[in-house]
């Protein structure tokens, strides 16, 4: 019987994830601790998809202010 090829496993950097795809992370894991802990399927699709039901510290990453930048109002009021 033939050996098999290494595969390489694919790894991503956590600063290459959206805001968007580190929510759905977070979603996905909650989930499957839900379900680990015991609650049925849609018990624990309940709870993922109400947001009182989320941890507090449960939400997306912010962003630094000086990746945002500011607003400044540079007309005169005349």
């Amino acid at each position: 019987m033939a050996k098999r090829k290494p595969q390489k496993v694919k790894t991503v950097r956590y600063e290459d994830y959206t805001p968007l795809e580190i929510h759905a992370i977070q979603i996905r894991e909650f989930y499957l601790a839900l379900r680990k802990a015991g609650f049925k399927p849609d018990e624990a699709l309940g709870v993922c998809t109400d947001r009182m039901g989320w941890p507090d510290w449960f939400g997306l990453p912010e962003k630094p202010s000086e990746d945002i930048g500011t607003i400044i109002d540079d007309e005169d009021d005349d």
